[in-house]
């Protein structure tokens, strides 16, 4: 960092980064397990945050951090990076036309895409690139989940998962 902008004040504290009053916006691209107490200790220093994907890693806490972020007159975003995606905008006018017909049904599917996980598994690293796609698509967000996972290939995360999601149209 210090090579790429020389001008920049490096630490690698985040805390006292934190403390600089100069730091409006916090962007949280650490590893999944940080991404909560990192986001929160932002928040609590009265900044702005954008957390990748995923933002906490169960809703318990998601929601804590949304209430923080509530409380402290911050915005707290998640960086769902497909809906910036070039292809996206169009993608969208088409669906929202309706000149085709109404959207039956959504499928995804995602294999052999990578280096196994050992922080996440295959449902919160992956599963919510494809939601927020089908959800920004549709204009809505699923009535009803359910999954179906295992254990493959690693012994404490895992690495398949099949997802089915209800929407209300």
């Amino acid at each position: 960092a210090a090579q790429i902008a020389p001008g920049a004040r490096v630490t690698g504290d985040e805390r006292e980064a934190f403390r600089d009053p100069r730091l409006d916006v916090v962007v949280v691209a650490s590893p999944s397990p940080t991404h909560a107490p990192v986001a929160g200790a932002a928040l609590a220093a009265g900044k702005h945050v954008l957390v990748e994907k995923p933002l906490a890693p169960t809703s318990a806490e998601a929601q804590d951090l949304v209430l923080r972020a509530r409380r402290a007159r911050r915005s707290l975003v998640v960086g769902h990076l497909l809906l910036y995606h070039p292809a996206m905008a169009p993608l969208k006018r088409f669906v929202s036309a309706g000149k085709h017909g109404p959207v039956l049904y959504v499928y995804g599917q995602r294999s052999n895409i990578g280096r196994l996980r050992d922080d996440e598994g295959a449902l919160i690293s992956l599963a919510p690139h494809d939601i927020s796609v089908m959800a920004h698509l549709l204009g809505e967000w699923p009535v009803s989940v359910s999954a179906h996972a295992r254990r493959c290939v690693q012994r404490a995360m895992e690495d398949i998962v099949f997802l089915t999601l209800r929407f209300p149209g």
